[in-house]
């Protein structure tokens, strides 16, 4: 959690996004979140390179995790 935290503060400090709010995505379906999911697991993507196996389910579980942690995180900073 150290090491999220060292992430989120350099992050913030150089204004970079910590969620999908940062990006002007204020809501989203699963629809369309599945379907980033989706595009992100294409054949060609790097994110093969993982040393374990990608679904579109865990990149999508993933996004909605890393959202609610820099959520979380900006609000504790407030």
């Amino acid at each position: 959690m150290e090491e999220i935290k060292e992430v989120l503060d350099f992050c913030l400090s150089i204004g970079l996004p910590v969620c999908l709010e940062d990006i002007g995505v204020d809501s989203i379906t699963e629809e369309e979140l599945m379907a980033v999911a989706e595009k992100t697991c294409i054949p060609e993507e790097s994110v093969y390179a993982m040393p374990f196996p990608i679904t579109p389910e865990a990149v999508a579980a993933a996004i909605k995790a890393a959202d609610s942690l820099g959520k979380q995180y900006k609000g504790a900073k407030a």
